[in-house]
């Protein structure tokens, strides 16, 4: 076989196939192999409504739609859990279901939730929580652990959900945080 021979615009014809072929694989595989499961893991979650994942720069971003939980501290500890499961890195959000008060309260009680985690006096902390809510009339729950501060504030069918990592680093947001 000689050089003359071939014929150049049917080897880049077979080769950019080759290459489509290959790469619309690698795709499908990521897709099956990777999001598939990892959207199934949050879904299946006790308390996650929905999840919406997004792909950038080998980061993966779930936004999980929530409802209000009764135990914020084991529905993180799951969330973990199902990120610890996976190779590629991932990024979590909680979507809550906010509204002007609950925002607003929030906004002061951030203030001594970060003093209480910056001092470690947890029960002023709570204290404060506490009076606050009684000022906006609204109900909480808070937990604290050697990882996170976790804050739900209730106002009928509106909550809001803040887990505050306790290191510099967290694996769990708030969305819009």
């Amino acid at each position: 076989m000689r050089l003359e021979d071939i014929r150049i615009d049917v080897v880049i014809v077979v080769f950019l196939i080759a290459l489509g072929l290959a790469m619309g694989l690698q795709g499908f595989a990521h897709r099956k192999l990777v999001i598939e499961p990892m959207y199934q893991a949050f879904a299946n979650i006790d308390g996650v409504k929905g999840v919406e994942l997004t792909e950038q720069d080998d980061q993966i971003t779930l936004t999980l739609d929530l409802g209000a939980v009764e135990r914020l501290d084991v529905l993180v500890a799951e969330i973990k859990a199902a990120a610890a499961g996976f190779s590629q890195p991932v990024k979590v959000k909680l979507k809550d279901n906010i509204n002007h008060m609950l925002a607003k309260a929030y906004d002061r009680m951030h203030i001594a939730v970060e003093q209480g985690i910056a001092t470690g006096h947890f029960v002023e902390m709570a204290e404060q929580i506490e009076q606050l809510a009684a000022e906006y009339s609204i109900d909480f729950t808070l937990k604290v652990d050697g990882d996170y501060v976790y804050l739900q504030l209730l106002d009928g069918d509106n909550f809001l959900i803040q887990v505050i990592s306790r290191h510099e680093e967290s694996l769990i947001t708030r969305l819009g945080s």
